[in-house]
């Protein structure tokens, strides 16, 4: 049950920083994630790291945002996307797959009404979940390795990544499966 409530929070937390509309606000939820930081003892190194990862993403996002409506929104809309990246980092450090994967099962399980199967749900979001990581480190490999032989990346060369971190992840998905299947992972 701790699991479930944690995961609710978190979703609440996440969907109430957009909702924000006051400046001091922002400047709580700032504080929040700060005090969340060191209350959990979060490397604040790798926190710093994480937000540098998306700061590109970011950026376009301000960006586009200050373009289509003003630059204050834009701003705005970035502060608050790092500071969702922000404690999804911190959610992500202090929850396992499994504490996930049981706390989803407990909040689908009302789709059994409808006979849909909480578990497969739950996992199926767990797995796409601990797929982002590998994705990340697949498509650095393969662009290191491209760039090693000289490939300059540009549009053309998308599907040079592409066509070989696909196979790579199709293969890793084979495994989950037989890994599932060896551990007699059936459906209820």
């Amino acid at each position: 049950m701790k699991n479930v409530i944690k995961v609710i929070l978190f979703l609440a937390y996440t969907v109430s920083i957009f909702m924000i509309k006051h400046d001091i606000f922002t400047v709580i939820v700032i504080g929040i994630n700060l005090i969340l930081t060191i209350a959990l003892k979060i490397s604040i190194k790798e926190e710093v790291g994480n937000i540098l990862g998306i700061i590109a993403f970011v950026i376009l996002t301000i960006t586009i945002n200050a373009i289509a409506v003003n630059p204050e929104t834009g701003i705005r809309i970035g502060i608050k996307l790092i500071l969702v990246c922000n404690i999804t980092y911190i959610f992500s450090k202090k929850t396992s797959y499994m504490d996930l994967a049981e706390a989803l099962e407990k909040i689908f399980s009302l789709l059994r009404f409808i006979k849909v199967n909480p578990r497969n749900i739950s996992i199926m979001i767990c797995i796409a979940i601990a797929f982002i990581p590998t994705i990340k480190k697949q498509i650095k490999q393969v662009t290191d390795s491209l760039k090693a032989k000289g490939v300059k990346m540009n549009m053309k060369n998308w599907r040079l990544i592409f066509e070989p971190v696909t196979i790579s992840l199709l293969k890793r998905v084979d495994e989950i499966e037989n890994s599932l299947k060896s551990k007699a992972y059936q459906e209820l």
